[in-house]
């Protein structure tokens, strides 16, 4: 039996907000501002993804009345804590933010706010957790249907059981996104950030300059914003928050827009290896520090402009996506074929799959 602790990088909280100095206002913080006009009117914000977070829990007042509400699918708690999936910490509830915020009238949006939370309380409630529970809450995750997966946790050293769990993520299509540390030094990359089959996630600052405490190591794949980042936190509260595991969730809701997109653009339900995933990140990314990949920015950074300019090809063929959440009109069967003329959410058109 494994018995590695595992826990949150260390990260600046920068300032707290009260749920009601938040209340009569939106903050669109600045790793957002591009979002509204460039990826959400295509990508539907994330419309159709379920991302796993494995993280310290979930704030309750925010699930039940505040940014979060209506996003969260699925919760457990894996720590025995007693106050079960409810986050003691805050920063599980940060990173939640990060992903699926509500786009309403008050307090923060999420890079991807139509996408859905699976929500794994995996770090107990003073923000460490073993490994097993870690591994235990990836498959999960994997188990109650994420197409993605958030860790924005670390350790110095590889877990075995981790791994396993990664790996069953990667044999089931699921793609894990990793904080890659905050010990902004070379050769710094913590464990699962370093593990070859994630996407592991270094920090920039608004200038896209790589933030102080950011890790490098040859582990690293990409940046993304890391400082001064806005987000959900206790008590229905917010707060302002810097470290690679903000960098994380941002990267994460990035992908579920990708893949929101697919599905809803292309028809398709795709399945996407890790080195799939980061091909897709790798065509759409802003090359930063050193040319080519490097150890503190790996292949760069996203470029909003570039995230739709061609269509995510699959390494494989994929079935289309079957209409589920309208009454099917048209239905055409021939042997083990059934053509289905039917509207999905905001588009309509000819699903054509075969029977199992």
């Amino acid at each position: 039996m494994s018995d590695k602790w595992f826990g949150l990088p260390p990260v600046l909280i920068n300032k707290r907000y009260t749920a009601a100095a938040a209340a009569n206002d939106q903050v669109v913080p600045w790793s957002i501002s591009g979002f509204a006009n460039k990826v959400w009117p295509k990508s539907k914000a994330g419309a159709g993804i379920k991302v796993g977070i494995v993280d310290t829990g979930i704030d309750q007042y925010h699930v039940e009345k505040g940014d979060l509400r209506n996003c969260v699918i699925a919760a457990k708690d894996f720590t025995k804590s007693k106050y079960g999936v409810r986050d003691m910490h805050g920063y599980g509830t940060h990173v939640a933010g990060i992903v699926a915020a509500n786009n309403n009238d008050i307090g923060v949006v999420g890079t991807a706010y139509n996408s859905k939370l699976i929500i794994a309380k995996a770090l107990g409630d003073q923000g460490q957790g073993m490994d097993t529970w870690i591994a235990s809450a990836i498959v999960w995750c994997v188990d109650t249907g994420a197409n993605l997966i958030n860790c924005s946790l670390g350790g110095p050293s590889r877990s075995k059981a981790i791994s396993d769990a990664i790996a069953y993520a990667v044999k089931n299509g699921v793609i894990v996104v990793c904080a890659a540390g905050n010990e902004g030094r070379d050769n710094s990359v913590g464990y699962p950030g370093g593990d070859p089959r994630v996407i592991a996630v270094g920090a920039i600052d608004k200038n896209n300059k790589i933030a102080p405490f950011s890790s490098r190591g040859a582990e690293v794949d990409v940046v993304a914003p890391g400082v001064n980042i806005f987000s959900c936190y206790q008590n229905g509260g917010y707060g302002d928050m810097s470290g690679t595991s903000m960098a994380c969730p941002w990267k994460t809701g990035v992908m579920a827009n990708l893949l929101s997109f697919e599905i809803l653009v292309h028809g398709r339900r795709i399945t996407v290896d890790y080195k799939t995933a980061l091909e897709m990140y790798k065509r759409v990314c802003i090359d930063l520090g050193a040319v080519g990949r490097d150890p503190a920015y790996g292949y760069g950074m996203v470029d909003l402009d570039k995230m739709f300019s061609d269509p995510t090809v699959p390494t494989k063929p994929q079935d289309p996506v079957p209409p589920n959440d309208q009454p099917s009109k048209d239905v055409i069967t021939n042997g083990d074929v059934t053509a289905v003329k039917a509207r999905w959410g905001d588009h309509s058109g000819l699903f054509v799959y075969r029977s199992k």
